[in-house]
């Protein structure tokens, strides 16, 4: 995290090799603040389609510019029936509701996500959550930090007192606890 490797970070999976694939021992890879491109994230997002990668499970791609346009190569690696991944920090990055809405949508292995400090509107955060809560959605995500609250491991109670909720957050925020 927080290096200049830009373009390069696509291609570090290539790098770390055998580490991370199915039997490796890096589960964990934390590319936060790299200055990750629409060809890093191409090659990197590609790399992960290819289903070797499967001791990956949690994925930081925090603060690297990742626009809705950028992101699609993300969009397909979290639909493909051999994403492994658990965990996914998205948080500083101007994506929006709908773009997350699609990753999501037909994604098996996802539980945790971030997307503190994105794009993600009131219409964004509702469209996810009824997605959510959907009988059929197969994701099953039941962590979550945004910018209204945070559902991690570790919390036992929520306290909104003082805090003025749209309906949007609360839709996002019972498709959250349905498998909490």
């Amino acid at each position: 995290a927080n290096t200049k490797l830009g373009d390069e970070a696509g291609s570090i999976l290539e790098h770390l090799g055998d580490a991370c694939k199915a039997g490796g021992c890096l589960q964990a890879l934390d590319l936060s603040s790299v200055g990750l491109t629409d060809r890093g994230g191409r090659k990197l997002f590609e790399a992960l389609m290819t289903g070797e990668f499967q001791a990956l499970k949690t994925l930081k791609l925090a603060k690297n510019e990742l626009k809705d346009a950028k992101a699609n190569g993300m969009i397909e690696m979290l639909r493909i029936e051999e994403c492994a991944l658990t965990k996914l920090d998205v948080s500083g990055n101007p994506m929006s509701g709908s773009m997350l809405m699609r990753a999501l949508k037909f994604n098996h292995s996802l539980t945790s996500l971030n997307v503190c400090g994105t794009e993600v509107d009131d219409d964004g955060m509702r469209a996810l959550g009824e997605l959510l809560l959907a009988p059929s959605c197969p994701c099953p995500m039941k962590l979550l930090a945004c910018d209204h609250y945070e559902v991690l491991e570790d919390t036992q109670q929520l306290d909104f007192s003082g805090k003025a909720l749209s309906s949007g957050a609360l839709t996002l925020l019972f498709g959250i606890l349905k498998l909490n």
